[in-house]
This record gives C-alpha cells, sequence and structure tokens, in this order.
C-alpha cells in the first residue's frame, strides 16, 4: 500500500470526461483551467466515426463566467485563444470547434479556460 503526491508551481487542469457535468468556481477577476483530450479515431473506423463537432458550454449558475480554448495555448486568456465562447442564452456560454467539410481534424487536446467577471 502507497500513497503518492505531487506538488509544482504551475496551475493544474481540472480533466473533464465527454458528457460529465462538473459543478466549479473560480475567484473573481481570475482563472480555472481545464483540458479535454479527443483522441483520433483508428484508420479504419475513420470515415465511419469522424468527429465533426466538439462543443463546450458553460453554465453560469451565479456570476459572469467566460469561456477561451485553444488547441495550441496550453493557458488560454482572453489575450491569446483559438476561440471564446458566444453567450447564448442568459447564463449559456458556448464554444464549437467544426469540421463540416473534412479539413480539420478535431482530435486533439483542448485547453480551456473560465474567467470571472
Amino acid at each position: 500500500m502507497y500513497s503518492i503526491t505531487a506538488v509544482h508551481s504551475q496551475q493544474n487542469y481540472y480533466v473533464l470526461k465527454e458528457g460529465v457535468t462538473i459543478q466549479d468556481y473560480v475567484n473573481l477577476g481570475t482563472y480555472r483551467y481545464y483540458s479535454f483530450t479527443l483522441l483520433p479515431s483508428s484508420t479504419s473506423e475513420k470515415k465511419a466515426q469522424r468527429v465533426t463537432n466538439v462543443t463546450f458550454t458553460l453554465n453560469s449558475l451565479h456570476g459572469d463566467g467566460d469561456l477561451f480554448v485553444s488547441r495550441v495555448n496550453k493557458y488560454p486568456n482572453k489575450m491569446d485563444y483559438e476561440k471564446n465562447s458566444v453567450r447564448s442564452g442568459d447564463n449559456l456560454d458556448i464554444v464549437m470547434f467544426d469540421d463540416l467539410f473534412g479539413k480539420d481534424d478535431l482530435a486533439a487536446t483542448y485547453y480551456i479556460g473560465v474567467y470571472s467577471f
């Protein structure tokens, strides 16, 4: 039996799982970071199971949060991001990556920053 702990000065990511909603918070004027990895399909499955979109949804239960998402920048923020949220309702923010024409490989690790206003 054992226990193991790792400590470092970098900001940690919370790993998101497909279809699993989590409740969390972020302090005013700061970011909370998450990651989501979409694995590529195997060659034989590629055409049948090609991913055509990835959607991240933030439902602000209290306060005002925004999403900043990137496949390149590991700490996306309001100055450096690939896509940011578009408010689609009173408390709902959405970021979508689409591959409707089969030109973009959506298999990647997505880094998500939630910023609190």
